[in-house]
């Protein structure tokens, strides 16, 4: 047994005896009690820092110290334990994830070339990560580094690991640039985590290598710029989530990006700076089932009735804040299974609001068309979204007309019922007082509304906060309807009401 003081870890004078006669907490010892085979400290509250005596320890196959409170940087010496090589269950591990590690991560490192997953996570290591990580050929399952505070490049090395079948994880540090070869990982099969990073210039077009990748591809909250690569249409077995939001991508969008035909649940290209029309190719996407962000680009034209194939979504389509025009597609009333949000305000959009709009009737968080040039009126069939309980949004239009009463219908709304700044007429209905679940935000401003507001929806005011429904000109604008016979609507406002007052 070797003579050695092992952390104030274990036992603040350290191992003065034989643990391997003693049965301690977390050590396995040889048949002949000669070598400690396993320690496995997991969990355990351990502070301090891990010595370089860890490096005597040649016997040492199997150690564990994760989520723990350890704290320092890991010393070089680690790499002496090369026969480390079991893990947990089938899987030989290296885990030393949710400490406290600082400063770089020993080049070491490298000569650990007996594990299936390796697992650092969640520590203080920065610097940047040793190219003599790509010596961890073995790694056949799980690479996890995230969460801590590399920085540079990610080693073109990581490219030798080619056996890796499941997850690379390198999410939350401070990389600055993506190498080519990370399309050499081809037998990645799970999940590909590289968001939040500081990964600049473009993307490597070999990331369409990843052929075979089924789950999650997470390449958000970086510094990507330029157009975004074609082939990431060749990722044809990709089901579940494509996430490339809060990036600096411009161009057009691949048409390519439609061959993801079996993705089914997230896929967000918001908060860009793409470019040019929503391809067509979109429509394509059938199986989709959850949420189609595109919102907080610079995308034009027209919206693709063909996006009203994607009839099974059920969580929100978001195309807000771009410069999209044209007429509003009524194949988008198609999309009724949806749940949560449907916003295409602050656009450019013209002509009117289709009434099959009314079919969305399963939404419940938004439906938002303001801040377009919508015209015409508004369809009594939004009434039938009664299941909303926030941001009915058709302010800042050019609707025309009376408000529907049937808008009294949705009795969930709680928050933001804004119609304000269009060129609505008539009296306001008393059907709205039916809001009585609102809590604040109930605008009608700034239209060309009656002023005779029925009292069953001024006595909202007392409950809404943020309650405005004062008539649009300073004339207190009558009913047409209390006006004698002989009288029209005339459309000067200051005539009419002088004849009024005669």
């Amino acid at each position: 047994m070797q003579q050695m003081v092992l952390i104030g870890l274990l036992i603040p004078i350290g191992w003065m005896v034989n643990p391997c006669t003693l049965s301690w907490y977390g050590v396995t010892c040889t048949s002949d009690s000669e070598f400690v085979e396993e320690l496995s400290l997991s969990n355990n509250n351990l502070q301090g820092s891990l010595p370089s005596q860890m490096g005597l320890m040649i016997g040492l196959t199997y150690f564990v110290a994760s989520s723990n409170l350890m704290t320092s940087s890991l010393p070089s010496q680690i790499g002496l334990l090369t026969r480390l090589s079991k893990g947990d269950d089938t899987t030989t591990c290296f885990k030393l994830f949710s400490n406290g590690f600082t400063n770089l991560l020993p080049s070491q490192i490298g000569q650990l070339s007996m594990f299936q997953d390796f697992y650092i996570y969640s520590n203080q290591f920065s610097g940047k990560l040793p190219s003599e990580i790509g010596l961890l050929t073995l790694v056949s399952s799980n690479f996890r580094i995230n969460s801590n505070s590399f920085s540079g490049n990610l080693p073109s090395e990581i490219g030798l690991m080619t056996g890796i079948t499941s997850t690379v994880y390198v999410s939350s540090n401070l990389f600055s640039s993506l190498p080519s070869e990370i399309g050499l990982l081809s037998r990645l099969s799970a999940e590909v985590y590289l968001f939040n990073n500081n990964f600049a210039g473009s993307l490597p077009s070999q990331i369409g290598q990843l052929s075979a990748m089924v789950n999650q591809l997470y390449l958000s909250s970086n510094l990507f710029e330029g157009h975004l690569p074609s082939q990431l249409g060749l990722l044809s077995v990709l089901q579940s989530e494509l996430f490339l939001l809060g990036n600096k991508f411009t161009g057009s969008l691949p048409s390519q990006l439609g061959q993801l035909s079996i993705l089914t649940l997230t896929f967000r290209l918001d908060i860009n700076s793409f470019s040019g029309q929503i391809p067509s190719q979109f429509g394509l996407l059938t199986l989709f089932t959850d949420n189609l962000a595109l919102q907080s680009n610079q995308l034009s034209g027209p919206v693709p009735s063909e996006l009203g194939l994607i009839s099974n979504m059920l969580g929100y389509l978001t195309l807000e804040s771009n410069s999209l025009s044209g007429s509003l597609p009524s194949e988008l009333g198609n999309v009724q299974k949806m749940t949560t949000n449907f916003r295409l305000q602050s656009n450019s959009f013209i002509g009117t609001i289709p009434s099959e709009f009314g079919l969305l009737q399963k939404l419940t968080v938004s439906f938002q068309l303001g801040q377009n040039s919508l015209t015409g009126t508004v369809p009594s069939e939004l009434g039938l979204l009664t299941a909303l309980t926030s941001q009915f949004y058709l302010y800042s239009n050019s609707l025309t007309g009376t408000l529907p009463s049937e808008l009294g219908k949705l009795t969930k709304l709680k928050y933001f019922f804004y119609l304000y700044l269009n060129s609505l007429t008539g009296s306001i209905p008393s059907q709205l007082g039916q809001l009585d679940a609102m809590i604040s935000g109930f605008y009608l401003f700034s239209n060309q509304l009656c002023d005779d507001i029925p009292s069953q929806v001024s006595v909202l005011s007392a409950t809404v906060s943020s309650y405005d429904v004062s008539t649009s000109n300073s004339l207190g604008t009558p009913c047409c309807e209390t006006l004698p016979a002989v009288y029209s609507c005339f459309t000067n406002y200051e005539l009419l009401a002088k004849i009024y007052n005669a």
